[in-house]
């Protein structure tokens, strides 16, 4: 449904995660019960409404259900005073987590994403202290509280079905935090070596604003990482943390919406050039150009007053390979110059899929987005059907239309 967008502006847990995507539900007190019944043991999630600074949303808590000692209680900020009743630490390491996940009551698409968040931790972490992955001791992050706020996000996510999450830049807390093996500037190596990829800065607090389960996840959820897009939103929710923070609000927002089918939700770099000596030089060049993977290339005939007639050469790139284009088409044409623009554009998601039909396997375009859907099949699978059958191109068409519901 749609897409979510993440302000991890203000940092990021796993718990936090959960509970501004719990407020994106329709129904939250449902899956809060579904929740509790997929067989965590000895812990409860309740939640509780709360607000500041104008941002409503909700404090999520994992109570204890019996008096036995099971873990630490969740520290939010990953740094500072622990929060309620103080419980023994539990040394878990990836094994452990996994037995947990796989004994839940949830689907193999959760207990999978769950588990990979973990393997993800365990290799940072074991290159960070130089051992092996099986041998880490996971310490915050293999709580029991820890260990249920993951599992919680993707069962939220399964629940919530976005085709597409987008996050905004992380903030990680300037300074040092207390870890198991002393202070350490943040962000603090595991959670480093996790966010390698991921844009962050130090953000407003002077502690650890990003734990290393939250690192994860948003790393393992985020099809890409920008500024809000405009967009319709539907739903929204904010989970809150228990420190106080100075210059912000402890929380994190989520927001379940669709793109504004009024905005240009994407980007382009068009390249053109006017080349007056053209033969095989100039088609290798444009093969050469889609070898690099630009999106497009287009030539059409021009008349110069001053340079006679020629081709016009256009290419459309994404802007990271602009440079990349510009300078292959300095190198393999005679142009002398290439001029350069960025432009907005609407673009539709695609996926290419390859059908099977009565005339044979075809591969198609899957595009979606703005309300749209849509299969485009290949015409040069089309024409070799046709071919194969000894049929029309149209009657080929129409067929394979019928078949694959286009």
């Amino acid at each position: 449904m749609g897409m979510i967008y993440i302000d991890a502006s203000m940092g990021i847990s796993g718990i936090k995660l959960l509970g501004a995507l719990v407020g994106c539900m329709e129904r939250p007190e449902l899956f809060m019960r579904k929740f509790n019944e997929c067989g965590f043991e000895g812990i409860r999630l309740e939640s509780r409404d709360t607000a500041a600074k104008g941002i409503s949303g909700r404090v999520l808590d994992f109570t204890r259900t019996d008096s036995d000692d099971y873990d630490d209680e969740i520290d939010d900020e990953g740094s500072g005073s622990r929060h309620h009743r103080r419980r023994r630490s539990v040394m878990r390491t990836f094994r452990d987590v996994a037995e947990i996940i796989d004994d839940l009551s949830v689907s193999g698409n959760v207990r999978r994403r769950a588990s990979a968040v973990y393997e993800m931790i365990a290799g940072a972490a074991a290159q960070v202290h130089g051992t092996e992955d099986e041998d880490v001791i996971l310490h915050r992050t293999g709580s029991r509280d820890v260990i249920a706020s993951v599992v919680g996000v993707f069962m939220a996510l399964e629940e919530l079905e976005p085709d597409k999450v987008i996050s905004s830049t992380v903030a990680v807390g300037n300074g040092k935090a207390r870890t198991s093996r002393g202070e350490m500037d943040i962000p603090v190596p595991v959670t480093a070596k996790l966010l390698e990829g991921v844009p962050y800065n130090g953000g407003t607090e002077s502690f650890e604003m990003c734990t290393a389960d939250g690192a994860a996840l948003i790393k393992s959820i985020a099809d890409e990482f920008s500024d809000m897009p405009a967009m319709t939103v539907l739903r929204s929710g904010a989970g809150f943390g228990m420190r106080e923070y100075k210059g912000g609000v402890n929380c994190v927002r989520a927001m379940l919406g669709n793109i504004a089918v009024t905005a240009a939700n994407a980007s382009v770099t068009e390249l053109e050039a006017e080349v007056y000596e053209t033969g095989a030089a100039f088609e290798n060049c444009i093969g050469g150009l889609v070898g690099l993977g630009v999106r497009d290339v287009y030539t059409m005939p021009v008349a110069s007053a001053v340079s006679g007639r020629g081709m016009l050469l256009r290419v459309i790139c994404d802007e990271r390979m602009a440079d990349d284009a510009a300078g292959y088409i300095l190198k393999n044409t005679a142009a002398g110059s290439v001029r350069r623009r960025g432009c907005a554009a609407y673009e539709l998601d695609r996926e290419q899929q390859e059908i099977k039909t009565s005339l044979g396997t075809i591969r198609v375009t899957k595009l979606d987005g703005f309300g749209i859907k849509k299969i485009v099949p290949f015409e040069a699978d089309i024409s070799a059907a046709a071919k194969k059958e000894d049929i029309s191109y149209t009657e080929a068409y129409n067929r394979i239309s019928r078949e694959i519901n286009i």
